[in-house]
């Protein structure tokens, strides 16, 4: 798999959110207070993400075509 593949998954929800943990777990000794912040955002970041009124909004957002009508059922294997 190239390396373009696995960048995309990391910086896209939720990876973007495990690399905020691994930077805040990384960050621990030196920067206790940032890390502490990355720790509370990372972990907030996967809370708010699997609340059900997130979860809602996100799915309408990418749901934007209205559902097959029970009368188009019958053409859709002549469609495909």
């Amino acid at each position: 798999m190239p390396i373009r593949y696995f960048v995309k998954q990391l910086l896209l929800p939720p990876g973007i959110l495990l690399l905020i943990l691994v930077l805040a777990w990384w960050l621990r000794r030196s920067r206790p207070r940032l890390a502490g912040a990355l720790f509370a955002v990372g972990v907030g970041g996967f809370w708010l993400m699997s609340l059900p009124v997130v979860v809602e909004w996100s799915a309408r957002a990418l749901e934007r075509e209205p559902a097959l009508a029970q009368s188009d059922w019958a053409t859709l294997a002549t469609r495909a």
